[in-house]
């Protein structure tokens, strides 16, 4: 069980400066910590059993890993400078990166190191992706964390004498979490102590809400990809859940009608950028939950992340323009709680603050899937698919 504790940096009804609408000329400098992966993808006409051999129909291979995932997508949107902090054997990698419009200088580079590695088996017969990773590259530590954002922000003055915050968003994937931790203490502190840290959200995303020491991390961080005010919940085929402390109800975003699954891989990365793009541009948490659960549905009905941010544009144009009011907007530090949970097998659950929990149960593929919303005495139970 994750536990949280309460936060007092913004409060719900006042949205922090980092918010801004799409009319704003205000661009958003955002940066992703974590893990570059080389993803070889396996596409099988069913899986194989032990021992078996079966020939795949097709291979893809592709840079991958969560905070490649994410800030590929980011890049695409308008006003939004994407930074990547990864540890990495070779510049082969950042160079793609900087191609699709990803800052890569924040990065750190091991000599002889070789870049992590993923192969994936696809199943073409139930959309199923079995992952086995390799990595055996340094992470980045707390002193090279500190040395990048100390360079950051020196460069930053230098080029727009601007003394204002280096990053308004900050995003770590929930790996080598007691470095983390130690990563998080200090950009707090440094943002705090110059006078920036109203600007700046920090989110951690808990893809394995079962990694040792991933509850230390909840009253560090702004959002969790869970804590007090609102929970962002992504049930695969069946669209994402959002339930708001203040009200006590959960509003149901069905996913975009897929009629083929094409790639799923990257599809929870997808999602975790949508809502950053759409809190930065003060979208209400219900409209941000509708954007990125399309979003991750069209990601889903196509290859790779290519033109994501411009077709969801063309269909959102009018929202992004419209949404920079309503008081619920976000409102950052631990007011917004985005918790992802796998549609595999799996049992996510959030005690969160003021005796809330968010809990969910779902077997293989989304099969009897519930969820459970705990609030005091009161539980409510939704099945997979309804609102």
């Amino acid at each position: 069980m994750v536990k949280a504790q309460t936060s007092n940096r913004h409060s719900l009804s006042t949205p922090p400066p980092s918010a801004v609408s799409k009319g704003s000329p205000v661009t958003n400098n955002i940066l992703v910590v974590g893990a570059i992966y080389q993803d070889t993808i396996l596409h099988v006409n069913g899986f194989p059993d032990e021992d078996e051999k079966r020939r795949a129909e097709k291979i893809e291979v592709r840079r991958g890993g969560n905070a490649g995932n994410t800030v590929e997508v980011l890049a695409q949107f308008p006003r939004i400078t994407t930074w990547l902090m990864s540890s990495l054997g070779n510049k082969k990698v950042s160079s793609d990166l900087e191609i699709h419009g990803v800052k890569t200088s924040t990065c750190v580079f091991r000599k002889k190191a070789v870049n992590p590695s993923s192969y994936i088996i696809h199943n073409k017969q139930n959309g199923s992706r079995t992952i086995i990773s390799y990595n055996d590259t340094d992470d980045i530590t707390i002193d090279e964390f500190k040395k990048k954002i100390e360079y950051a922000s020196i460069t930053k003055t230098i080029s727009f004498a601007d003394t204002s915050a280096t990053f308004n968003w900050i995003h770590f994937e929930g790996r080598n979490v007691e470095n983390v931790a130690k990563m998080i203490d200090w950009i707090d502190a440094k943002a705090s102590g110059e006078g920036w840290r109203g600007s700046l959200t920090i989110s951690v995303e808990f893809e394995k809400p079962d990694r040792e020491g991933l509850d230390s991390l909840l009253h560090k961080v702004d959002i969790l990809f869970g804590i007090e005010a609102i929970a962002f919940c992504t049930w695969g085929s069946s669209g994402a859940s959002l339930f708001t402390l203040t009200t006590k109800e959960i509003v149901h975003a069905s996913a975009l009608p897929v009629h083929q699954v094409i790639d799923g891989v990257g599809a929870g990365d997808t999602f975790i950028a949508g809502i950053i793009y759409t809190l930065c541009r003060s979208f209400t948490p219900l409209n941000a939950l509708k954007f990125a659960s399309e979003l991750a549905s069209r990601k889903v009905a196509q290859n790779g992340f290519h033109g994501l941010a411009e077709n969801m544009l063309k269909v959102w144009d009018a929202a992004v323009g419209s949404n920079s009011n309503g008081g619920a907007a976000f409102s950052g530090s631990s007011a917004i709680a985005a918790a992802q949970a796998n549609a595999g097998d799996m049992r996510l659950r959030m005690e969160l603050a003021s005796n809330v929990s968010v809990g969910a149960v779902g077997g293989r593929n989304g099969n009897n899937l519930a969820r459970e919303v705990q609030v005091g005495e009161f539980t409510l139970e939704v099945a997979a698919g309804v609102a």
